[in-house]
């Protein structure tokens, strides 16, 4: 596996699968044409408001499991890290 390593928070280790990466990539293009086509907003306002949404769905995805880090380590069986 070629995995990208992203730094390390709260204790957690995180990286990242290519796979993640380029499905990221995906959502924003995907989130940035429904956003010309159906907002009808500009291709700058598009592309930026495709990318804070990718930001947030990250952000929202290690709060996520940063509940599961916490309750493991309530239990006794701690994770080591975050593999997207």
């Amino acid at each position: 596996m070629n995995e990208i390593k992203l730094g390390q928070v709260g204790g957690l280790k995180l990286s990242a699968l290519p796979s993640a990466i380029v499905g990221s990539m995906v959502l924003w293009v995907v989130l940035s044409g429904v956003a010309v086509v159906l907002l009808r907003l500009s291709l700058v306002s598009a592309v930026i408001g495709g990318l804070v949404a990718v930001a947030l769905h990250w952000t929202s995805e290690v709060v996520h499991q940063f509940g599961h880090a916490w309750t493991a380590r309530q239990v006794g069986h701690p994770m080591t890290g975050i593999r997207f």
